[in-house]
């Protein structure tokens, strides 16, 4: 969804994107808004007056949607979690976070201020409306649908259903209960499919009962809970795989390389076609002061992709070495032998690549961590029986 989506401002550190999905359900609720609720509401008003007001109210409905997801990332960052940043799109607003929180306390703190913050907007807007009103009805009107559109999201967030706030209040509590996030989560996506389900037949039934669009959204609203519950579901399973793997042991400490001066035309024939590879090192042939000697003597200057080879003319590639059409080592995200393989394979999706440096804590170059790797050793662990079934077998 990231990767789609719009970077709109930078706030308190934190980036906020809009997805294009968010332009459909925008001119969606300034439809509706213009359409039958303001007019129903306020009647008597010229339809610029409307249409001026149904845009008015949607900027500051998203703009709670803002406040909403800034209360989960702000309440992370203080945690100490770090935010990759705020998205809204079709089905709302999602705050990306790196990892998971540490304990159920971290989950119900960064999860409860959300609702939180929505059911405070209701009571803002609902004070206003109080206000409003005596001096228009068309402002009443505004005010009084971002005072109920705040507090039923409030209430919609904490039906128990992972992804939602009230499906991570449940797998906070379970994870407190029990001590186990593992479980937590299987009990939390469970209930997600469930309530993802119920929207789906309830849905339904209003489509086929005089509400058509109320139902049509319903449906979808609730088919993507339950998409959303099992991927859930299906990342704890394959966290379980991940469990106690670290970076150092799938490491290709051995990798094709080549020196800076090298031209693209030899390492395309020599490395990339010769060898079938798609990421190389570029290694400087002798240690330099500034720089921190990596195996053999050998600085690490930087990844060379078959991207990076592309982008030059063909015509170009003897003329053009691999130091110039490299990635340098100060942009690339590299990781260190102890750290978990979940956490690299998830900066591998995070950055759309599939091979990250490998560095020492002095910053030499270990080797290269490949995705495909890391699947091939998963596919293994798979197929093999549990290491104390195995004992048992053996004894």
């Amino acid at each position: 969804m990231t990767n789609d989506a719009i970077p709109l401002a930078r706030l308190a550190g934190i980036t906020v994107r809009l997805h294009a999905t968010w332009f459909l359900v925008a001119a969606l609720i300034v439809w509706s808004l213009r359409a039958s609720y303001l007019p129903g509401s306020a009647p008597g008003y010229s339809a610029g007056a409307y249409w001026t007001a149904a845009v008015v109210v949607a900027l500051l409905f998203f703009g709670s949607l803002l406040v909403h997801e800034f209360a989960h990332a702000l309440m992370a960052q203080r945690r100490g979690i770090r935010v990759l940043g705020i998205t809204l799109f079709l089905f709302g607003g999602v705050a990306a976070i790196e990892g998971e929180p540490e304990g159920a306390a971290d989950e119900f703190w960064i999860t409860v201020v959300g609702p939180l913050s929505s059911f405070g907007l209701a009571a803002l807007f609902g004070l206003l409306w109080l206000a409003g009103r005596e001096v228009s009805d068309l402002l009443g009107a505004m005010l009084g649908y971002l005072a109920v559109i705040n507090f039923s999201l409030a209430v919609f967030n904490l039906l128990p259903g992972f992804p939602l706030d009230g499906g991570r209040l449940l797998r906070a509590l379970v994870w407190w209960r029990t001590g186990d996030p593992s479980r937590a989560t299987r009990v939390a996506a469970g209930t997600g499919v469930a309530v993802g389900y119920g929207l789906v037949a309830l849905g339904i039934a209003r489509a086929f009962t005089g509400s058509f669009v109320n139902g049509l959204w319903l449906v979808f609203v609730g088919w993507y809970l339950q998409s959303m519950a099992e991927q859930y579901r299906r990342q704890d399973a394959s966290r379980s795989r991940f469990a106690g793997l670290r970076v150092g042991p799938l490491t290709d400490t051995a990798p094709a390389y080549v020196r800076p001066r090298d031209p693209l035309d030899r390492v395309v024939q020599d490395v990339v076609l010769a060898r079938g590879v798609r990421t190389i090192p570029v290694l400087a042939p002798e240690p330099e002061p500034e720089r921190t000697p990596g195996p053999g003597g050998d600085g690490f200057l930087g990844l060379l992709t078959l991207a990076g080879i592309v982008a030059v003319p063909r015509d170009r590639w003897g003329a053009t070495t691999a130091a110039e059409a490299m990635v340098p080592a100060s942009s690339l995200h590299a990781v260190r032998p102890d750290d978990p393989v979940e956490d690299a394979v998830r900066l591998m999706a995070d950055r759309d690549v599939n091979q990250l440096a490998v560095l020492g804590q002095d910053g030499a170059f270990v080797g290269l961590l490949n995705r495909a790797t890391v699947i091939r050793h998963l596919e293994i662990r798979a197929t093999l029986p549990p290491q104390d079934t195995a004992a048992r077998t053996t004894a």
